[in-house]
């Protein structure tokens, strides 16, 4: 009997000692598991906000932005938007890539950005506009043809004259403003190198439009003879801005915008046309 009393004993002893350690190991996991979800919580909340590396996405259109000779980004769009993103305090890279191909890049990610991009209506619920960066005026562009010659708008526009303009950009929309036949337009994808003067030069189209800047950066940057002529000036003007994706974390896109009303950029830079 005093063996049987012992054992028991035991037997009490030992599940008493059972449920104290499951007790106390309930209440370390529950512990654990709660700061886990607070650290993944956080963890959460810190990769959609401004401590994610943004990126700016822009195609090659000097003077605003473009490589130069070290293989850096450089322009005068360029150090705007640097100027903001230092003003926010929010880190940030920016590479240059075809305009088709950087859309593209764009679109998957919510921390990205789009740099001199056209303010049209279309397009004003698909992004976040952060600040304008340039506003813009445009001109028709042929080349210096001995057998070419122009007397008024509808010399441009009759015949068999070709317009060539990037594919799916505002430069066909407007040539077909001017008065240009869809079939007469010859839509080229974008590319690095200044695709459309190359193609007027080696006469595969007739017209283009080039924003008057970017027309004399190609001039006094062009090695040899200036092969281009203004044909007739445009009545088009266009404001491109500093873009965000429309799904950016809220509080990114309140710092980027009291940077830019800090540095007074929402006025348009008279100067920067």
């Amino acid at each position: 009997m005093p063996y049987v009393k012992c054992q028991f004993m035991k037997n009490g002893f030992s599940s008493y000692a059972f449920l104290k350690g499951a007790f106390a190991f309930f209440i370390l996991f529950h512990t654990a598991t709660e700061s886990l979800q607070a650290n993944e919580h956080e963890l959460l909340q810190n990769n959609t906000s401004t401590s994610r590396k943004a990126i700016v996405y822009m195609g090659n259109q000097p003077p605003y932005s473009f490589l130069n000779d070290q293989g850096e980004v450089s322009g005068t769009a360029i150090d705007k938007v640097r100027r903001i993103f230092a003003e926010a305090g929010v880190e940030m890279s920016m590479t240059l890539r075809p305009w088709s191909r950087a859309i593209s890049m764009f679109e998957g990610d919510e921390m990205s950005f789009l740099m001199m991009l056209d303010r049209v209506p279309e397009r004003e619920d698909r992004y976040v506009w952060i600040s304008p960066l340039a506003s813009q005026q445009f001109k028709l562009i042929s080349r210096k043809r001995s057998d070419f010659i122009y007397k008024t708008h509808d010399d441009f526009i009759n015949g068999d004259h070709k317009a060539v303009c990037f594919q799916n950009s505002s430069i066909c929309e407007q040539l077909l403003n001017y008065g240009f036949k869809k079939e007469n337009l010859v839509e080229v994808p974008n590319s690095l190198n200044n695709g459309l003067l190359r193609i007027l030069q080696f006469g595969r189209a007739d017209f283009t439009i080039m924003e008057e800047n970017v027309l004399k950066w190609q001039q006094e940057n062009f090695k040899g003879v200036w092969p281009f002529r203004v044909a007739d000036d445009i009545d088009y003007k266009m404001t491109s801005y500093l873009a965000g994706h429309k799904n950016m974390p809220e509080d990114l896109k309140n710092k980027l915008m009291m940077a830019v009303k800090k540095l007074k950029f929402d006025q348009i830079d008279k100067t920067q046309k």
